[in-house]
């Protein structure tokens, strides 16, 4: 089984507040198979709302690579959604961070707390630094 890690530049309540409110998260990042990959976090108002600024704007609306969608921009939503992608290998078809990227900001990342049912036993004393097991 796979290790997966979520981090964010900020885990503070007043951020994860200000996402959700916002509706869009862009400090996302996911260690999984040794790599980091960074995906830009969305629910379904934000986007139609770029969507028509875009198109209104510029006359189309091009698709940020890593984008994913979830019902709110919240830490347990974002996990959740997190170890599904895993679970479909959705990270063995987008390009990880190269490793001067992840050299750089890496420092400045914090993991979220990942909820207590992503963990086998279901216990939070089983969450070996906020790493949880994919299951294949």
């Amino acid at each position: 089984m796979d290790q997966i890690q979520i981090y964010v530049t900020d885990n503070s309540e007043c951020l994860e507040f200000e996402a959700e409110s916002r509706g869009c998260r862009f400090d996302v990042y996911v260690k999984f198979s040794d790599e980091l990959f960074s995906i830009k976090i969305y629910d379904i108002v934000r986007l139609t709302q770029d969507f028509e600024s875009e198109v209104a704007s510029k006359g189309f609306y091009s698709v940020d690579p890593n984008v994913v969608l979830v019902p709110a921009v919240t830490n347990t939503h974002i996990c959740t959604t997190v170890m599904s992608l895993a679970k479909q290998k959705y990270f063995s078809q987008i390009k990880p961070l190269c490793a001067q990227e992840v050299e750089k900001i890496m420092k400045d990342l914090s993991p979220i707390s990942l909820p207590t049912s992503f963990y086998d036993n279901g216990r939070s004393d089983n969450r070996e630094g906020q790493t949880a097991k994919v299951p294949s």
